[in-house]
């Protein structure tokens, strides 16, 4: 049994999480497609994707971020440092960043 993907999109603007939205939808893959409009509400997606990938750094960095931005700043800066622990690449220097200064627009995991 084929694994369906997962994808979540998140920007605050609602008419461009609706294009993406149609344009995923015609897929061949049919992924399974969340979209939220703040980090807030991305919360419990990324909450659920992390219990499956928990070594995972981009998801860690992700939820990092929601968290950040929803006030909970202790437990983003610990995603952080988990994320850090297998970040290769750009995401190392950007979460070393986020972990002592805080999350920063240029500091936005891609």
């Amino acid at each position: 049994m084929a694994v369906r993907q997962k994808i979540l999109i998140l920007d605050d603007e609602i008419d461009i999480l609706e294009i993406y939205q149609e344009i995923l939808a015609r897929l061949p893959s049919q992924p399974e497609i969340h979209v939220a409009d703040n980090g807030v509400r991305a919360i419990p997606l990324l909450e659920s994707a992390v219990k499956g990938a928990i070594a995972d750094a981009a998801i860690n960095e992700h939820l990092g971020d929601a968290y950040w931005s929803a006030g909970r700043r202790s437990e983003a800066r610990f995603l952080w440092k988990a994320a850090a622990l297998a970040a290769e690449g750009e995401a190392v220097g950007r979460l070393a960043q986020k972990i002592d200064f805080g999350w920063t627009k240029e500091t936005a995991a891609p």
